[in-house]
């Protein structure tokens, strides 16, 4: 027969293989760090490893490194204006991106109609959200997106 410890162990490695299973990595490109401690509040509670960038140059690098590991990210969020010569818009637009499974979220002060209206075409798939950041707010909308597939 199986000891009460030897049960337990197996009970909490199952666990701690499970929530690994459900590890999600997160790529979040912003070249405002004022708002790193915001976004980590974010993902505070949800077992995601998160990836920073802070232009489409630096977040092009980080993605083809994945891509090289043979790993892709499930959340690529990003800001409209970036550090750097190239736009958010343009990152999720990139074949970079649509050849991965990496679901996009797009942020911007702008307002989300304009957005939609004047790149909706280029974005199919892009989730657009207003700034400011509503933790409690974006904590359902990107926690629905990562884990309910």
């Amino acid at each position: 027969a199986e000891s009460k410890h030897l049960s337990v162990l197996k009970v909490a490695l199952q666990g701690v293989y499970m929530q690994t299973e459900e590890f999600k990595r997160v790529l979040i490109v912003e070249d405002d760090l004022s708002l790193k401690p915001v976004w980590h509040e974010l993902f505070s509670d949800m077992p995601a490893q998160i990836y920073w960038a802070v232009s489409y140059e630096e977040s092009i690098k980080i993605i083809e490194q994945m891509k090289r590991r043979r790993e892709d990210f499930d959340l690529i969020i990003t800001d409209i204006f970036l550090a750097g010569s190239g736009t958010g818009i343009e990152l999720i637009s990139s074949q970079l991106v649509k050849d991965s499974h990496a679901k996009t979220i797009l942020i911007s002060v702008a307002d989300k109609d304009e957005i939609l209206n004047e790149y909706g075409h280029i974005l199919p798939n892009a989730h657009v959200m207003s700034k400011p950041i509503s933790i409690r707010h974006y904590k359902k909308i990107i926690g629905g997106m990562l884990f309910n597939e």
